[in-house]
């Protein structure tokens, strides 16, 4: 009896999964491209921070380097995060989180240190338009690849910290 109900069951769903798995004529969701992403990125800012192509072209390739090995630290903070478990004592969230600290340090260090480049070829005040104009185009671009969005965009995941809570928490 068990073994009809489950066939029956599978025989029922198989259509449905099917059907949700193929595209709808005329579907066109946005792929992720990620060299379109670095071109979109690039025109935003030149345009936003009002860089000439003179400018744009001695400031990205710093620009793209710091990205890399902040990526890279991302990437190891990830890896670090993901090493906790249900089973880990205090001392290894201990261990996990001052590390993880550190990294973070390390990152605001590499960007304090790359401004320095960065300011041989472009103005504080352009800097500060790149640095404003990156941050907008990230936050368009996230809107834009990230389905099923509510609301007008508060709603959150999580907890409060490092923005992984509502971020109105300190209102309520």
């Amino acid at each position: 009896m068990r073994r009809k109900i489950i066939l029956l069951m599978t025989l029922l769903t198989l259509p449905l999964i099917t059907l949700y798995a193929q595209k709808p004529e005329g579907f066109n969701r946005r792929q992720f491209s990620p060299e379109q992403f670095i071109n979109d990125m690039k025109d935003f800012i030149t345009k936003e921070a009002g860089l000439s192509p003179m400018e744009a072209q001695a400031f990205f390739p710093i620009y793209f380097e710091m990205q890399d090995l902040q990526r890279k630290n991302n990437e190891a903070r990830m890896q670090l995060a993901w090493s906790i478990n249900d089973q880990s004592s205090e001392a290894d969230y201990q261990r996990v989180l001052e590390k993880m600290n550190e990294m973070e340090l390390k990152d605001k260090q590499l960007e304090k240190d790359y401004m320095k480049k960065f300011h041989k070829v472009l103005s504080y005040k352009k800097l500060y338009k790149v640095k404003m104009a990156a941050y907008r185009y990230n936050m368009v671009a996230l809107r834009r690849f990230t389905p099923n969005r509510r609301g007008n965009g508060n709603h959150q995941r999580g907890g409060g910290w490092g923005g992984f809570g509502n971020r109105n928490h300190h209102q309520q």
